[in-house]
């Protein structure tokens, strides 16, 4: 599907509903039912992935997540001047041989704790002097102000948020069997753009590696 805006997600959606009173649906409605779309698809799908800096403090451990460009809902991935660190289970602070013997140091861990960011060790001063970049998935900077608006989101995910329009625009209409049918597809679609656009798969070791010979088998 292409690229949608509010005004031809509102079409699809009657089209869909075979509902075209806007006495029905308002419009009004719609555009809520919308912009709440945009958000649980950013949700479900973390698609909307947003790179921010972490302003780091000698001895401090536990940070709040930096609401730059949308509210986070996710931290992904954190790196430390150029470096990833290993997310951990807050359990196993303490227990990881070799790595938390000293109070400060260089961040090696890290782990959410609601909205804070916790690393391991503490910065020291020369940490603190390192970048620290947060990779986040995070709600749509802002509803859908106009008609022609596109959401804040991959081109890819916006059938979602025509689905989930669609899904409880007919759970309005007390549609029961059309709404599941909708938000079964919604969650469907969800699902294999996550897995298709969003999940980072490192390719296999197979995949990179030159083989020592090529065998050509003539088999009849």
């Amino acid at each position: 599907m292409a690229t949608l805006n509010r005004s031809v997600i509102r079409s699809l959606v009657r089209d869909g509903l075979n509902e075209q009173a806007a006495t029905v649906l308002t419009d009004t409605e719609l555009n809520a039912i919308i912009d709440d779309g945009c958000r649980d698809t950013a949700v479900k799908g973390l698609c909307r992935e947003v790179t921010q800096t972490l302003t780091l403090t000698e001895g401090v451990k536990i940070y709040p997540e930096p609401t730059g460009s949308g509210v986070p809902c996710r931290t992904l991935y954190v790196e430390h001047d150029g470096l990833g660190l290993i997310c951990i289970p807050p359990q196993a602070v303490g227990f990881v041989a070799g790595n938390l013997s000293v109070a400060i140091g260089t961040p090696q861990f890290w782990f959410p704790w609601g909205e804070m960011i916790v690393l391991e060790p503490a910065p020291n001063a020369a940490a603190v002097l390192a970048t620290t970049r947060l990779h986040s998935a995070c709600y749509p900077a802002a509803a859908l102000a106009t008609d022609a608006t596109v959401p804040d989101l991959p081109a890819e995910f916006h059938e979602c948020v025509y689905l989930y329009t669609l899904a409880f625009c007919a759970l309005k209409l007390r549609r029961w069997g059309d709404a599941a049918q909708a938000y079964n597809r919604y969650i469907a679609d969800v699902q294999r753009k996550r897995f298709e656009y969003v999940f980072k798969v490192p390719d296999a070791k197979a995949a990179r590696e030159i083989p020592d010979n090529v065998v050509m088998d003539f088999r009849p």
